[in-house]
């Protein structure tokens, strides 16, 4: 199922440079090691093996762990275009989507494979989120609204998400909007056309409108909320609840980024630096002026310097 409207491809962030791929590596070798991983997930379901004659039946996507560290190697030599992951997202699929086949095959929460599939799932959301700090933070400033709809658009791709991108909660009819206590469904898609129509946006005291992230993570967190209250147990209260505890810590990281400054908008005064009143004085500034050709008046070299001073009038 695509995650996209169609005709629109949402923007992806992360390149998978060599850097980010190596980070991605570090990531995925750290699960790997982990005993849940190496009991279930490090190697190809060997349905025929254990006699898991459904398997390909309701698996049509298989993925393993192996298959990933696989990809990432080989991507080392291989020019952009011919990578396998050109994007962390397309990584980081790909690994959310051996944990969406394990909890989907196995939905009882008592079984090893499901506890073994939550476990990592959660310990994946948190390193990725670490390994893209450094992205976030060190990266060029880019608007808050931009990195909402990157990060949204890491949601809706994302394999756990499936259930939650359309309007599919009209099937269940009148009773479902009876039975929740906001009594508002909300869905992905309908988040991205508030975002994209500016439903976010607020003028604040008659200016140009401002983006406001709280509303944005208002809608999304109601997603989470609305299925996990309709779902009390089993992989459709657990995929939420991983979805809500990624965009919590994703949005709340971005929120710190850096944004462009806005035009107009004065730097904040520096301690021990001359204020901006300061630096609008002309006496100030040609004091300034003058000592900046101080160094240059010392020495041989410095004789021409010295008679550009003098002409110069700085020194009076």
């Amino acid at each position: 199922m695509s995650s996209d409207p169609p005709g629109v491809r949402p923007p992806m962030l992360k390149s998978m440079d060599e850097p980010m791929r190596e980070r991605m590596q570090q990531v995925l070798k750290s699960i790997m090691k982990l005993n849940h991983a190496r009991s279930h997930f490090n190697v190809p379901v060997d349905w025929k093996k254990l006699k898991l004659l459904q398997y390909p039946e309701i698996i049509k996507d298989p993925m393993d762990l192996g298959k990933i560290e696989k990809k990432l190697e080989a991507d080392r030599d291989e020019p952009f275009d011919r990578k396998h992951y050109q994007l962390a997202e397309e990584f980081a699929h790909d690994v959310r989507l051996v944990w969406k086949n394990a909890l989907v095959f196995n939905y009882t929460p008592s079984s090893p494979v499901y506890k073994s599939a939550k476990a990592l799932a959660e310990i994946f959301e948190d390193k990725l989120a670490k390994a893209y700090r450094r992205s976030e933070m060190l990266g060029p400033p880019c608007p808050l609204k931009t990195r909402c709809q990157l990060l949204l658009s890491d949601i809706r791709r994302n394999p756990l998400s499936e259930w939650y991108r359309r309007d599919d909660w009209k099937m269940f009819g009148p009773s479902y909007v009876q039975g929740l206590s906001s009594g508002e469904p909300m869905d992905l898609d309908q988040v991205q056309r508030r975002l994209a129509q500016g439903d976010y946006d607020v003028a604040v005291d008659g200016g140009a409108p401002v983006f406001k992230a709280d509303a944005f993570a208002r809608d999304m967190g109601l997603i989470w909320r609305n299925a996990m209250e309709f779902n009390k147990e089993g992989v459709f209260w657990l995929c939420p609840k991983i979805l809500k505890d990624t965009f919590d810590r994703r949005h709340e990281m971005l929120l710190g980024a850096p944004v462009p400054r806005e035009r107009g908008k004065r730097r904040e005064e520096r301690e021990g630096w001359p204020s901006f009143e300061r630096k609008r004085d002309p006496g100030w500034a040609r004091v300034a002026t003058a000592h900046a050709w101080r160094p240059a008046l010392r020495g041989r070299r410095g004789l021409r310097a010295r008679v550009r001073y003098a002409r110069s009038g700085l020194h009076e």
